[in-house]
């Protein structure tokens, strides 16, 4: 009997020990297991661009996993025990403090964008606050330079669209307006001529082809204006500056425009010198002036006077429209060499106009390098200036 229990008494042992035995080589799997995957975790973590770091309500870093190629904060090695106030520039730790903050107060998800000069580069990064409790929160922070370009971008091409936008409400509002009223003047008086040919006398026949003449020249400039702002924009219109003197440039555009102000009987005097040379594309400085002398007849009273001049300094040409007309009100002013604004005020002769010449002047006035602005008041005339950079320094950058 006693023998018997013996055996029994071993064999329970036995058991007891392989059981043992199977409980530890199952614990021993389990660590095995455990550690490949906290190994396999931490080399996700690693690997990833963000840092994930927790830090307390003082603003102190409690732990920190940094990639070694991660620029996300600065200094690299150390940030555990170390203030926010240590890695990052003082007034963005200062908002993230605030930040952190109000995660711990309220246990919801915050998030701050900053950017950093990180080795000479501009990037931006975003602190999420994905978890909190009442000491401290467990945050990441990202790079977002990406995305913040490519929202600049889409920023971008919705203001183009916006600008494109604007352009075809320009046009429509030309063609309904500054080309169908001329169109009608012409037509009108044209349809009274071919009915009362035989009736009417040579002054009041004369009279009429004036009035369409007046008419289609209108309507040929702004036509012309219409061409060349299309033409700048979609880029053909080369530019090919080359020394020029400017007496013979304005020579041209003043027997052109002559008839004009002839017939508001108004003296254009010219103080240029001859020997004043420009380095400029001369279509484009022969547009400039044709569009700001034409202004000025057209807002300038019978028997009045444009004075134009070029001043030499020691860095540029400075070219001037001067005029004794009815001047300009503030209002108009501000809208002056923008597209995106409408501008109809009539001259002193009714003539009618858009502001598209303005803002092609500006255009290639800046394409030269220059700038051009007015000087105005209500009743005392204009001034239009614009200026023409140096012909050395201009050649040199050309």
């Amino acid at each position: 009997v006693y023998f018997k229990m013996l055996k029994k008494f071993f064999a329970i042992i036995e058991e007891k020990n392989l059981k043992l035995e199977s409980d530890g080589e199952l614990l021993r799997q389990s660590n095995i297991e455990l550690s490949d995957s906290l190994e396999r975790n931490k080399a996700i973590v690693t690997a990833m661009p963000d840092i994930l770091f927790s830090i307390n309500h003082s603003g102190y870093f409690t732990n920190c996993q940094v990639s070694d190629s991660n620029l996300l904060l600065s200094p690299m090695n150390g940030l555990i025990g170390k203030s926010i106030h240590e890695a990052l520039p003082s007034e963005i730790a200062a908002k993230g403090l605030e930040v952190i903050s109000k995660a711990i107060e309220t246990g919801n998800l915050q998030v701050f964008e900053y950017e950093l000069d990180l080795l000479s580069e501009k990037k931006w990064f975003e602190l999420r606050i994905v978890n909190s409790s009442k000491d401290e929160v467990l945050a990441i922070s990202r790079d977002i330079t990406d995305r913040k370009i490519a929202e600049q971008e889409i920023y971008l091409k919705n203001e183009q669209l916006i600008l494109a936008n604007s352009d075809k409400d320009r046009f429509i509002s030309i063609l309904a307006h500054d080309l169908k009223g001329p169109f009608n003047s012409i037509l009108g008086f044209l349809d009274l001529l071919t009915e009362n040919i035989h009736k009417y006398d040579i002054y009041l026949i004369e009279n009429q082809l004036n009035i369409i003449n007046s008419s289609a020249q209108r309507v040929y400039n702004l036509l012309e204006d219409i061409l060349i702002w299309a033409r700048s924009q979609s880029g053909k219109i080369p530019f090919k500056p080359q020394k020029i003197y400017f007496a013979d440039v304005y020579n041209e555009m003043h027997e052109i425009l002559k008839p004009a102000a002839n017939a508001k009987s108004i003296t254009i005097q010219p103080k240029i010198e001859n020997d004043i040379v420009i380095f400029a594309d001369s279509n484009m400085i022969k547009t400039i002036l044709r569009n700001l002398i034409s202004n000025a007849i057209k807002f300038t009273n019978n028997g009045g006077h444009i004075d134009i001049s070029a001043l030499k300094t020691s860095s540029n040409i400075t070219i001037s429209v001067a005029d004794n007309g009815i001047g300009i009100t503030p209002n108009a002013l501000s809208k002056f060499f923008d597209i995106s604004q409408t501008i109809t005020t009539s001259g002193t002769s009714n003539e009618t106009g858009t502001g598209l010449g303005l803002f092609i002047c500006k255009e290639f006035v800046e394409k030269h390098g220059g700038k051009i602005w007015v000087e105005s008041a209500p009743g005392n005339g204009s001034v239009f200036y614009f200026t023409i950079p140096d012909s050395d320094e201009l050649e040199g950058r050309t």
